[in-house]
Protein backbone atom coordinates (compact mmCIF):
# COMPACT_ATOMS: atom_id res chain seq x y z
CA UNK A 1 0.00 0.00 0.00
CA UNK A 2 2.85 2.58 0.60
CA UNK A 3 4.35 2.21 -2.67
CA UNK A 4 1.74 3.54 -4.25
CA UNK A 5 2.32 7.54 -5.08
CA UNK A 6 -1.22 8.38 -3.93
CA UNK A 7 -0.80 7.14 -0.50
CA UNK A 8 2.55 8.15 0.35
CA UNK A 9 1.40 11.75 -0.54
CA UNK A 10 -1.75 11.61 1.85
CA UNK A 11 -1.20 13.56 4.84
CA UNK A 12 -4.12 12.26 6.34
CA UNK A 13 -2.20 8.67 6.22
CA UNK A 14 0.75 10.37 7.30
CA UNK A 15 -0.40 12.10 10.52
CA UNK A 16 -2.53 8.58 10.66
CA UNK A 17 0.69 6.52 11.12
CA UNK A 18 2.23 9.03 13.14
CA UNK A 19 -0.74 8.30 15.70
CA UNK A 20 -0.20 4.78 15.23
CA UNK A 21 3.28 4.45 16.35
CA UNK A 22 2.55 6.50 19.22
CA UNK A 23 0.09 3.88 20.28
CA UNK A 24 2.81 1.21 19.07
CA UNK A 25 4.53 2.35 21.86
CA UNK A 26 1.93 3.32 24.60
CA UNK A 27 1.11 -0.51 24.31
CA UNK A 28 4.74 -2.03 25.56
CA UNK A 29 3.86 -2.73 28.72
CA UNK A 30 0.87 -4.92 26.72
CA UNK A 31 2.67 -6.46 24.43
CA UNK A 32 5.91 -7.32 26.01
CA UNK A 33 8.13 -5.65 23.16
CA UNK A 34 7.96 -2.42 20.31
CA UNK A 35 8.12 -3.93 17.11
CA UNK A 36 8.15 -0.62 15.48
CA UNK A 37 6.22 -1.75 13.02
CA UNK A 38 5.05 2.00 12.00
CA UNK A 39 8.50 3.51 11.48
CA UNK A 40 8.72 1.98 8.11
CA UNK A 41 5.33 3.64 7.22
CA UNK A 42 6.56 7.13 9.19
CA UNK A 43 9.93 6.71 6.39
CA UNK A 44 7.93 5.89 3.52
CA UNK A 45 6.03 9.09 3.79
CA UNK A 46 9.06 10.93 4.85
CA UNK A 47 11.30 9.82 1.43
CA UNK A 48 8.75 10.56 -0.84
CA UNK A 49 10.56 14.14 -1.05
CA UNK A 50 9.67 17.95 -0.34
CA UNK A 51 7.12 18.18 -3.21
CA UNK A 52 4.27 16.83 -0.52
CA UNK A 53 5.91 18.60 3.02
CA UNK A 54 5.20 22.18 2.71
CA UNK A 55 5.76 24.04 5.58
CA UNK A 56 2.87 24.61 7.61
CA UNK A 57 1.54 21.57 6.29
CA UNK A 58 -0.10 18.33 8.41
CA UNK A 59 2.71 16.55 6.38
CA UNK A 60 5.31 18.95 7.97
CA UNK A 61 3.65 18.80 11.44
CA UNK A 62 4.14 15.10 10.95
CA UNK A 63 7.46 15.51 9.94
CA UNK A 64 8.69 17.05 13.03
CA UNK A 65 6.42 14.72 15.49
CA UNK A 66 7.71 11.96 13.96
CA UNK A 67 11.66 13.20 14.13
CA UNK A 68 10.88 13.37 17.85
CA UNK A 69 9.82 9.99 18.12
CA UNK A 70 13.13 8.72 16.09
CA UNK A 71 14.52 11.12 18.34
CA UNK A 72 13.43 8.93 21.03
CA UNK A 73 14.24 5.29 19.63
CA UNK A 74 17.56 6.70 18.69
CA UNK A 75 18.72 7.53 22.25
CA UNK A 76 17.18 4.24 23.98
CA UNK A 77 18.49 1.89 21.68
CA UNK A 78 21.98 4.05 21.13
CA UNK A 79 21.44 4.09 17.39
CA UNK A 80 21.44 6.81 15.04
CA UNK A 81 18.35 8.52 13.40
CA UNK A 82 17.04 7.14 10.85
CA UNK A 83 15.31 9.17 9.63
CA UNK A 84 16.02 11.16 6.87
CA UNK A 85 16.84 14.91 7.29
CA UNK A 86 17.22 15.74 3.99
CA UNK A 87 14.21 17.95 3.40
CA UNK A 88 13.42 21.24 2.37
CA UNK A 89 11.72 22.16 5.94
CA UNK A 90 14.94 21.42 8.04
CA UNK A 91 16.33 24.38 8.56
CA UNK A 92 19.88 24.29 10.34
CA UNK A 93 20.80 28.08 10.15
CA UNK A 94 20.81 30.70 13.09
CA UNK A 95 19.30 33.17 11.07
CA UNK A 96 16.12 35.60 12.82
CA UNK A 97 12.99 33.56 12.46
CA UNK A 98 9.71 32.28 14.64
CA UNK A 99 10.13 30.77 17.76
CA UNK A 100 8.62 27.21 16.13
CA UNK A 101 11.14 27.35 13.61
CA UNK A 102 14.18 27.62 16.13
CA UNK A 103 12.98 24.61 18.09
CA UNK A 104 12.44 22.74 15.45
CA UNK A 105 16.31 23.83 15.09
CA UNK A 106 17.17 22.63 18.42
CA UNK A 107 15.53 19.01 17.19
CA UNK A 108 17.78 18.62 14.22
CA UNK A 109 20.67 19.96 15.99
CA UNK A 110 19.75 16.71 18.67
CA UNK A 111 19.41 14.53 15.60
CA UNK A 112 23.31 15.56 14.36
CA UNK A 113 24.68 14.76 17.60
CA UNK A 114 22.81 11.69 18.32
CA UNK A 115 24.30 10.24 14.54
CA UNK A 116 27.72 11.78 15.63
CA UNK A 117 27.57 9.80 18.59
CA UNK A 118 25.83 6.62 17.42
CA UNK A 119 26.48 6.67 13.88
CA UNK A 120 28.76 4.11 11.60
CA UNK A 121 30.70 6.32 10.66
CA UNK A 122 34.45 6.91 12.67
CA UNK A 123 33.69 10.14 14.19
CA UNK A 124 36.45 12.71 14.24
CA UNK A 125 37.63 15.64 17.39
CA UNK A 126 37.07 18.26 14.03
CA UNK A 127 33.24 16.85 13.75
CA UNK A 128 32.56 17.04 17.69
CA UNK A 129 33.66 20.99 17.85
CA UNK A 130 31.58 21.88 15.11
CA UNK A 131 28.69 20.34 16.78
CA UNK A 132 29.86 21.83 20.24
CA UNK A 133 29.85 25.44 18.42
CA UNK A 134 26.39 25.15 16.72
CA UNK A 135 24.70 24.22 19.79
CA UNK A 136 26.54 27.20 21.63
CA UNK A 137 25.66 29.06 18.66
CA UNK A 138 21.96 28.20 19.13
CA UNK A 139 22.04 29.30 22.19
CA UNK A 140 23.40 32.78 21.83
CA UNK A 141 21.73 33.27 18.76
CA UNK A 142 18.01 32.07 19.66
CA UNK A 143 15.27 34.75 20.86
CA UNK A 144 14.92 35.62 24.81
CA UNK A 145 11.50 34.29 24.58
CA UNK A 146 13.12 30.93 24.89
CA UNK A 147 14.05 32.27 28.64
CA UNK A 148 11.72 31.23 31.49
CA UNK A 149 9.20 33.74 32.94
CA UNK A 150 10.48 31.34 36.35
CA UNK A 151 13.75 30.29 37.48
CA UNK A 152 14.50 29.28 40.94
CA UNK A 153 17.41 27.42 41.62
CA UNK A 154 16.76 24.18 43.32
CA UNK A 155 17.23 24.17 47.42
CA UNK A 156 19.23 21.66 48.94
CA UNK A 157 16.74 19.78 49.97
CA UNK A 158 15.01 19.34 46.31
CA UNK A 159 16.62 17.63 43.38
CA UNK A 160 15.31 20.02 40.68
CA UNK A 161 15.51 23.77 40.15
CA UNK A 162 12.03 25.01 39.54
CA UNK A 163 12.07 26.43 35.29
CA UNK A 164 8.19 27.55 33.68
CA UNK A 165 8.19 28.47 30.58
CA UNK A 166 4.95 29.64 28.96
CA UNK A 167 4.62 27.66 25.39
CA UNK A 168 5.05 24.34 24.32
CA UNK A 169 7.52 24.74 21.41
CA UNK A 170 10.35 27.01 24.40
CA UNK A 171 9.91 23.49 26.23
CA UNK A 172 10.29 21.37 23.46
CA UNK A 173 13.67 23.75 21.90
CA UNK A 174 15.03 24.07 25.07
CA UNK A 175 14.98 20.37 26.49
CA UNK A 176 16.32 18.78 23.28
CA UNK A 177 19.22 21.28 23.27
CA UNK A 178 20.10 19.78 26.68
CA UNK A 179 19.57 16.55 25.65
CA UNK A 180 22.54 17.38 23.03
CA UNK A 181 24.76 19.26 25.25
CA UNK A 182 24.52 16.15 27.54
CA UNK A 183 25.88 13.91 24.57
CA UNK A 184 28.50 15.95 23.22
CA UNK A 185 29.81 16.57 27.20
CA UNK A 186 29.37 12.28 27.53
CA UNK A 187 31.50 11.69 24.01
CA UNK A 188 33.29 14.49 24.48
CA UNK A 189 37.01 13.26 22.58
CA UNK A 190 39.25 15.40 24.59
CA UNK A 191 38.76 13.31 27.85
CA UNK A 192 41.70 11.26 28.60
CA UNK A 193 41.04 7.55 28.15
CA UNK A 194 44.10 6.70 30.49
CA UNK A 195 46.31 8.44 32.65
CA UNK A 196 46.85 11.04 35.74
CA UNK A 197 44.24 13.78 34.41
CA UNK A 198 41.52 11.28 34.03
CA UNK A 199 39.95 11.09 37.03
CA UNK A 200 39.33 14.83 37.00
CA UNK A 201 38.53 15.60 33.53
CA UNK A 202 35.74 12.90 34.27
CA UNK A 203 34.67 14.41 37.64
CA UNK A 204 34.37 17.21 35.88
CA UNK A 205 32.43 15.64 32.71
CA UNK A 206 29.95 14.30 35.72
CA UNK A 207 29.49 17.35 37.42
CA UNK A 208 28.36 19.25 34.45
CA UNK A 209 26.08 16.03 33.33
CA UNK A 210 24.21 16.32 36.94
CA UNK A 211 23.32 20.25 36.49
CA UNK A 212 22.16 19.44 32.84
CA UNK A 213 20.09 16.74 34.12
CA UNK A 214 18.47 18.44 37.05
CA UNK A 215 17.54 21.35 34.75
CA UNK A 216 16.04 18.71 31.89
CA UNK A 217 13.81 17.41 34.77
CA UNK A 218 13.04 20.79 36.54
CA UNK A 219 11.65 21.76 33.02
CA UNK A 220 9.74 18.56 32.89
CA UNK A 221 8.44 18.46 36.49
CA UNK A 222 7.28 22.26 35.93
CA UNK A 223 5.77 21.80 32.51
CA UNK A 224 3.40 18.84 32.80
CA UNK A 225 0.95 20.59 31.10
CA UNK A 226 2.86 20.14 27.84
CA UNK A 227 3.45 16.03 28.18
CA UNK A 228 6.58 16.41 26.01
CA UNK A 229 8.54 17.89 28.67
CA UNK A 230 8.29 14.72 30.71
CA UNK A 231 9.03 12.13 27.69
CA UNK A 232 12.01 14.63 26.87
CA UNK A 233 12.90 14.40 30.89
CA UNK A 234 12.78 10.71 30.78
CA UNK A 235 15.41 10.16 28.03
CA UNK A 236 17.68 12.11 29.72
CA UNK A 237 17.02 10.11 33.04
CA UNK A 238 17.22 6.53 30.68
CA UNK A 239 20.93 7.68 29.55
CA UNK A 240 22.22 9.82 32.13
CA UNK A 241 20.53 8.43 35.53
CA UNK A 242 23.19 6.09 36.15
CA UNK A 243 25.75 8.92 37.37
CA UNK A 244 23.69 9.96 40.13
CA UNK A 245 24.75 8.89 43.59
CA UNK A 246 22.53 10.33 46.16
CA UNK A 247 19.91 8.13 47.64
CA UNK A 248 17.62 11.30 47.24
CA UNK A 249 18.29 12.24 43.76
CA UNK A 250 17.87 8.97 42.82
CA UNK A 251 14.25 8.32 44.35
CA UNK A 252 13.33 12.36 42.10
CA UNK A 253 14.20 10.86 39.25
CA UNK A 254 12.33 7.16 39.29
CA UNK A 255 9.38 8.98 40.18
CA UNK A 256 9.88 11.49 37.02
CA UNK A 257 9.59 7.92 35.32
CA UNK A 258 7.10 6.48 37.40
CA UNK A 259 4.58 9.08 37.12
CA UNK A 260 5.13 9.55 33.24
CA UNK A 261 4.26 5.98 32.64
CA UNK A 262 1.21 5.91 35.06
CA UNK A 263 -0.02 9.77 33.82
CA UNK A 264 1.04 9.74 29.86
CA UNK A 265 0.93 6.14 29.22
CA UNK A 266 4.75 6.38 28.31
CA UNK A 267 6.68 2.53 28.75
CA UNK A 268 9.42 3.36 31.99
CA UNK A 269 9.60 0.45 33.36
CA UNK A 270 12.39 -1.46 31.72
CA UNK A 271 14.34 2.40 32.33
CA UNK A 272 13.55 2.30 36.02
CA UNK A 273 14.50 -1.47 36.67
CA UNK A 274 17.48 -0.69 34.78
CA UNK A 275 18.73 2.33 36.87
CA UNK A 276 17.96 0.49 40.15
CA UNK A 277 20.79 -1.70 39.03
CA UNK A 278 23.10 0.55 38.05
CA UNK A 279 22.77 2.12 41.22
CA UNK A 280 23.10 -1.07 43.58
CA UNK A 281 19.13 -1.64 44.66
CA UNK A 282 18.82 -3.91 43.31
CA UNK A 283 21.55 -7.33 42.62
CA UNK A 284 22.65 -7.41 39.03
CA UNK A 285 21.70 -11.10 37.58
CA UNK A 286 25.22 -11.16 35.60
CA UNK A 287 26.89 -11.17 38.65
Amino acid sequence: MLNHASTVSDENMFAATIILRMLEEMDVPTTGQDNYSHLLGIHAFVNVGDQYMVPGSLSAASFWVGLRQEIYIAVITQQPVKLSLDHYVVDRSFEPTDDYTWSNRAIVLLADVLNFCFGGNPSTPSHWTALDEAVLRWSTTRPPSFNPFFYRERASSLAFPEVWHGSSCHVIGIQHHILAQLFLIQFDPSIPKVGTNRRAAVKQMTHRIEILVRELCGIGVCNQWTPPAMFTACMGIAMFGDQFGERSDQEALLDILKRTEAEHARPTAAIQQQLLTAWGWVPDDDE
